[in-house]
C-alpha cells in the first residue's frame, strides 16, 4: 500500500509556482526554506546520537495501534530506528515552529523526544504528553538543555485532552495511528484551538484505517485547508478562506522514511 500510495503522492505532488493560495505559496517558498540555526543543528545531532548508541532494554507501554517492527520489550536505539521521526518530516516540524512561532504547542506521542525537540525551535512552550513513563525517562535524560520550555506529562491523550483547557497554536499528533482514534483527537482537540491552529497529523499513510480518515478529514468542510507531504498531513481551519486542499512536494521523502 505505501508503494502505490507514494507513486500517488508523487504524481499529484507540486513544486512552488502550482500554488495560487497565498498562504500554501507563503509555506512552500518560505517556512519550508527556513534554515535552522547552528546551535540548534548540534543539539538535535548530539541527541539523535545517544539516542542511536543507547542500547538499554526496556517494557514499554503502548497504548495505540502499537508497532508493527518491535516487541514490547525494547531496546532504545531500536525504538529509535522505527519509530522516531527523521529527515525531511523532522526539518519540516522546526521550520513550522521557526516559521510561524507558536506560543503554544502540543504533542500527543513524545516517543524518545525527537520531533520534541524539533518543535521547540523559536516556540515558546511545548506540552508533550506519552503514556510511557519509562520512554520519557530516556527522551528527558537525552534532551538538550532546553527543558525549561517543555513540559513532560505521563497521561493518556484522551484523559490528557479531557482535561486540559490550554488553547494550541499548534498540535502535533504522533501516536495511536489508527483512523478513528485520529478523528476522535481532532474533535476532542476543538476546544483546544483556534481559527489557525495548525494540526500536523502524523503516519496518515500508516493503515488503510488512517489513509481512510485522511481522505475523510480532506473532504470534511470543518478543516478550510489541507496539505499533503505523504507522511504528515496538515490540517487548518481558517474559515475565512474557500476550502482547498494541496499535495506538497517535499525532497527526501523516501530517505527520510528509512
Amino acid at each position: 500500500m505505501v508503494v502505490s500510495e507514494y507513486i500517488k503522492y508523487v504524481y499529484n505532488s507540486k513544486g512552488r509556482h502550482a500554488f495560487h493560495s497565498p498562504f500554501v505559496y507563503d509555506f512552500k517558498d518560505k517556512c519550508l526554506t527556513l534554515e535552522l540555526n547552528d546551535l540548534f543543528l548540534r543539539e538535535r545531532k548530539k541527541q539523535q546520537k545517544g539516542l542511536k548508541l543507547d542500547t538499554s532494554s526496556f517494557e514499554m507501554k503502548d497504548f495505540g495501534a502499537g508497532s508493527r517492527k518491535l516487541q514490547t520489550i525494547r531496546k532504545v536505539n531500536e525504538v529509535y530506528k522505527s519509530a522516531a521521526t527523521k529527515g525531511a518530516f523532522l526539518q519540516v516540524l522546526s521550520q513550522l515552529s521557526g516559521y510561524y512561532k507558536p506560543k503554544n504547542v502540543l504533542e500527543l506521542g513524545t516517543s524518545l523526544g525527537v520531533g520534541t525537540f524539533a518543535l521547540t525551535y523559536d516556540s515558546e512552550r511545548v506540552v508533550t504528553v506519552d503514556a510511557c513513563p519509562i520512554t520519557q525517562q530516556f527522551a528527558k535524560k537525552y534532551f538538550p538543555e532546553t527543558t525549561a520550555k517543555v513540559a513532560f506529562v505521563n497521561d493518556t491523550f484522551q484523559h490528557f485532552i479531557e482535561n486540559d483547557s490550554t488553547i494550541y497554536d499548534l498540535i502535533f499528533i504522533d501516536g495511536h495511528h489508527d483512523g478513528e482514534a485520529l478523528r476522535n483527537y481532532l474533535n476532542l482537540l476543538e476546544k483546544n484551538s483556534h481559527d489557525e491552529t495548525i494540526f500536523i497529523l502524523d503516519d496518515i499513510r500508516w493503515s488503510s484505517s488512517m489513509v481512510i480518515a485522511w481522505n475523510e478529514i480532506i473532504l470534511d468542510n470543518h478543516y478550510h485547508l489541507s496539505l499533503d507531504l505523504f507522511k504528515f498531513g496538515i490540517v487548518m481551519k481558517r474559515h475565512h478562506q474557500n476550502k482547498q486542499h494541496f499535495v506538497v512536494r517535499l525532497k527526501n521523502v523516501l530517505k527520510s522514511l528509512l
